[in-house]
């Protein structure tokens, strides 16, 4: 059961049913103009997607963290076959629904349901997924996002309180967004879960798609789109299992409105426009000595093992250069910023084998994020496998015993410190991750992605979440890098 904070306030005059009522009215009105068809909105799982041959990588997927994801129709106009499907044998309702799709520049994509239990952060928003290049004769993956991200910090919500209503109107039309506003605003008549249209329209978000830069279209050579809920870090578990199984669209439904007759091309004004990155403060950088005596002391203590540091450098750049660049962005998103390490091995799995030290600043104590984290990933399938996030109590790790006794003592609790390896502890060492993995099996390779073979190379990447005082992920020229060193047996 469900607990006050995470029940829908606004719809409690009969709860789904005077939600569904409020729909059923809504579709009805909007049938004068719009062919409306039904979606999903389902979890989406990247690894286990990988693991069924739907998608070539896992996106360099958040270890540890969720997404939900638009399952729509193909209007009946559509020829070309969309690239993924949200087709599941074991539910009937999926089939015929695609996780990519098309759409014309006149269609509105409308979400109407609530904001997920308590989480560190949520975001909704767009991406542009693939593109047909004609010098290349073939599609290419590009997955970059639209623009700014609706984010649990910039949502327009009727109530701040966890599990709100929430409408999302998705489109590249102006003219067609706006008119769906007007029939959710006359939907109120009969179904008023929103009490008034003034409360109706603070619970109205736009996800607006740059008409300018993309190739809109239901035929095999326009571009396809593609849309997710970000979800970090449920605070109840049992909750959060809720949100994702979605049961008889309790968190969500999602529909799309294709015009009955062809609408004029009417971009949204400004719709490009995007959310400067920092804050021209750099509240870290004084924290540089502390690092540095922190590497220091790392190294000190493991003294009889060969030390390599390993690189860290931006792993992902903002969707607009990637678009031009033609290069796929993995469904990055402005509200964090990406950093990665180069790639390193950690082929020996013994208890004195080769093992990883990743360090440095909790950037969330810092100020410079709401919260981070740290993940290992396969090189190979961009596969996030372990993490650790600053919202978890343990997140600091070793910190507090590499800096004791030094002048940095004191700044401790600013730190993280964990040693990743590949050997499974006699206890449950505090501090510790441990990489899963196979060996090899006749020369071939586990196809899990969930797994990472002893011979397959690795890296970590590093996320920081909502700079507070932007609204939008932090500028990495204003963060100390996080670090990590590889240490090998010296045997």
């Amino acid at each position: 059961m469900l607990n006050p904070a995470t029940t829908m306030q606004p719809w409690e005059q009969g709860g789904l049913q005077a939600r569904d009522a409020f729909i059923a009215e809504f579709l009805a009105i909007s049938s004068e103009q719009f062919i409306t068809q039904e979606g999903g909105f389902v979890k989406g799982d990247p690894i286990q997607a990988y693991n069924q041959g739907a998608i070539p990588d896992c996106n360099g997927n958040n270890a540890g963290h969720n997404y939900m994801v638009y399952a729509l129709p193909a209007p009946k106009e559509q020829g070309a076959i969309n690239t993924i499907s949200a087709a599941d044998d074991n539910d009937p309702k999926t089939f015929g629904l695609w996780t990519s799709y098309r759409l014309r520049q006149d269609e509105v994509i409308v979400f109407i349901g609530q904001t997920p239990p308590k989480v560190d952060y949520y975001s909704y928003r767009s991406f542009l997924y693939n593109r047909f290049y004609k010098e290349k004769c073939k599609r290419c993956i590009l997955f970059v996002s639209l623009g700014d991200t609706i984010n649990n910090m910039r949502i327009k919500l009727s109530s701040p309180a966890p599990g709100s209503p929430v409408i999302i109107i998705t489109g590249a039309n102006e003219a067609s967004c706006r008119l769906v506003v007007k029939d959710l605003i006359k939907s109120i008549s009969k179904a008023n879960p929103f009490n008034d249209p003034a409360t109706l329209e603070k619970s109205i978000n736009f996800d607006r798609i740059p008409l300018d830069l993309v190739r809109m279209g239901l035929k095999i050579q326009d571009d396809e789109f593609f849309y997710l809920n970000r979800v970090g870090n449920f605070v109840n578990e049992s909750e959060g299992d809720d949100y994702l199984k979605n049961e008889n669209g309790k968190y969500g439904r999602v529909f799309r409105l294709t015009p009955i007759k062809q609408w004029e091309p009417k971009a949204f004004v400004g719709a490009e426009n995007l959310i400067p990155r920092g804050s021209g403060k750099n509240l870290e950088f004084q924290y540089s000595n502390a690092l540095i005596e922190l590497r220091s002391q790392i190294l000190k203590r493991h003294f009889d093992k060969i030390a390599r540091d390993i690189e860290t450098k931006v792993w992902l750049f903002d969707s607009f250069d990637a678009l031009q660049r033609g290069i796929d962005l993995l469904g990055e998103s402005r509200d964090t910023s990406y950093l990665e390490t180069d790639p390193f091995l950690l082929a020996n799995c013994g208890d004195a084998g080769d093992f990883a030290i990743v360090y440095g600043l909790n950037h969330a104590s810092c100020g410079t994020s709401t919260y981070s984290n740290f993940g290992v990933y396969d090189c190979s399938t961009e596969a996030g496998v372990v993490g650790k996030s600053s919202s978890h109590k343990s997140y600091s790790g070793l910190a507090a015993e590499y800096l004791n006794g030094t002048a940095f003592a004191h700044l401790a609790h600013l730190f993280y410190v964990w040693k990743i390896g590949r050997f499974e502890p006699a206890n449950q060492n505090h501090g510790y991750l441990q990489v899963p993995f196979v060996v090899r099996n006749n020369g071939v390779f586990s196809e899990r992605a969930e797994i990472i073979p002893l011979e397959q190379e690795m890296k970590f990447g590093f996320r920081a979440y909502l700079d507070p005082r932007t609204g939008i992920g932090p500028a990495w020229w204003e963060m100390l890098y996080d670090r990590a060193i590889v240490f090998k047996s010296s045997r």
